[in-house]
């Protein structure tokens, strides 16, 4: 009998019982914990780069352009560009050289042996206001005259600027002609020594 008590008493005291209960949390260990990790955490931060991708990058701003075309109420006025003036050909000229350099076009004079000859050339300078140059052998000298053109008489003159008086032709054609006929004044540019002569036999490359 005393055996079966001691029995219920110890299955009584099993069914009595409730859940095993926990350990008790210590607040101050898991604040403590806590604090570690995040001290953890300080450091690692401390160590860590920013990938270049996530870097704050520095753009500098564009200064804003204003957009005049939006704010004409008519399209902007192109300026027109002036169309250049038509180059004559002389290509059938008998006293044109074209492109010949002024060496050549003296050896060429040389070589004719008489005074007066002539060729007219392009100018060295490729200069709009100097376009070409007029080649006159007189005693085994070669004069050297520049030809201008005059945007607004829109004709040839011999010489250089400055001068007080000057013949204008319309052509090189007509200044041949004119000079053909009326003796062309030639000043040596070492010795300023004065001479004249006409216009005589034309001299082709």
């Amino acid at each position: 009998m005393s055996s079966s008590l001691m029995v219920l008493s110890h299955f009584g005291k099993g069914k009595n019982c409730g859940p095993p209960t926990l350990p008790r949390r210590d607040d101050n260990a898991q604040s403590s914990w806590q604090q570690e990790e995040l001290e953890a955490d300080d450091d690692d931060d401390d160590m860590y780069e920013v990938p270049p991708c996530e870097r704050p990058m520095n753009v500098p701003q564009r200064p804003q352009e204003e957009n005049v075309y939006l704010e004409r109420t008519s399209k902007p006025t192109v300026p027109r560009r002036q169309a250049p003036l038509p180059q004559p050909d002389f290509t059938n000229r008998e006293w044109f050289a074209g492109n010949c350099s002024r060496r050549m076009a003296e050896d060429l004079l040389q070589g004719v042996k008489r005074d007066g000859a002539f060729l007219i050339r392009n100018s060295s300078t490729q200069n709009s206001r100097q376009p070409y140059t007029l080649a006159v052998l007189y005693q085994h000298k070669v004069y050297n005259i520049p030809v201008r053109f005059l945007e607004d008489a829109q004709g040839y003159a011999l010489g250089k600027e400055g001068k007080s008086k000057e013949e204008v032709f319309s052509t090189l054609d007509d200044m041949v002609s004119h000079h053909r006929n009326n003796k062309l004044l030639l000043v040596d540019s070492t010795s300023q020594a004065k001479h004249t002569t006409y216009l005589t036999t034309a001299a082709h490359p």
